[in-house]
């Protein structure tokens, strides 16, 4: 095993296909609009050629394949392996992998990563993933945008597949942040296109986190990695500022004089809203009740 090969096997278990031809096999990269050539024309020609110049070159030296690419407006792309695939189906098989279909769907990757012997090859390795199944659109955030994320989107119900993902980025101190396990109640449902729920497991990593132990070969990644973490810079909160939770209640004025007595239970800035009249407080600050065009303080 070297660094090449391992980042190549990342690859082809990320997004490989292999069907009943015995001279080419696919590794589909899932974009969408990140890679889309409608979205940002840029980022898709550099994307061409991470493919062309890297991806290809290593191909060419540890499995003597050829490479060409095609892609959808959908911003999907194909990398075609063509030549002689035994010696890649061999290390495959050598591994306990079978060579059928989209391989991340059923791949267990525990002998893989039994050959992993040092932190380099381990990092080659996730860099595969990350360039094929790592998403980092900028809605892959941590509920707000100061925490960036970057998400291993796993098709299917490979289970075993999440834990010993977790397991080797724990092992170079890559810790990881959330796991969406592959079911309804764990992801949003709302949207149309997941009518016939095929969503997958989401294993999610902080960009900050990832940046600083795991890797990337394609510089289209490594740069958008470093795009969203200055983007979400712009979104660091103070940490002197408290939160404030806004409550919208439909009371009287009165009524809004009662709800004061559980200030001290909620411990944090608390506004009030009423459509007759409002209240809107610190607990660091006078309480202060405005009705209509007058004010008044109440005492704590």
């Amino acid at each position: 095993m070297n660094t090449d090969k391992a980042y190549l096997l990342g690859l082809i278990i990320g997004g490989g296909v292999f069907g009943n031809a015995e001279d080419v096999f696919s590794i589909r990269l899932p974009y969408k609009k990140w890679g889309s050539y409608l979205e940002n024309p840029q980022r898709a020609g550099e994307i061409a050629g991470d493919i062309l110049r890297k991806v290809g070159q290593m191909f060419r030296a540890v499995y003597n394949l050829s490479v060409q690419y095609e892609t959808t407006p959908g911003g999907t792309w194909t990398i075609l392996c063509e030549g002689d695939t035994t010696a890649v189906k061999n290390d495959l098989m050598h591994y306990g992998i079978a060579c059928e279909g989209e391989l991340r769907g059923t791949a267990d990757i525990s002998q893989v990563v039994l050959e992993l012997v040092d932190d380099n090859l381990k990092r080659r390795f996730i860099a595969g993933l990350a360039d094929t199944i790592g998403s980092m659109a900028k809605s892959q955030r941590r509920f707000t945008d100061e925490h960036q994320i970057i998400s291993f989107e796993i098709k299917g119900y490979n289970f075993k597949f999440v834990c010993e993902l977790c397991r080797l980025l724990y092992s170079i101190n890559c810790i990881p942040d959330q796991v969406n396990w592959n079911h309804p109640n764990i992801h949003c449902t709302s949207d149309s296109y997941y009518a016939q729920w095929n969503k997958g497991f989401k294993l999610r990593i902080l960009l900050d986190q990832y940046a600083q132990f795991g890797a990337f070969a394609f510089r289209t990644k490594a740069e958008t990695s470093n795009e969203n973490r200055r983007y979400k810079e712009k979104f660091t909160l103070r940490k002197d500022v408290r939160p404030e939770i806004c409550i919208s209640l439909h009371l009287p004025y009165i009524q809004l004089k009662m709800m004061l007595a559980c200030r001290k239970l909620l411990g944090v800035g608390t506004s009030f809203i009423s459509g007759t009249s409002a209240l809107l407080w610190d607990v660091n600050t006078p309480r202060t009740v405005k009705s209509g065009s007058s004010s008044n303080t109440l005492e704590n």
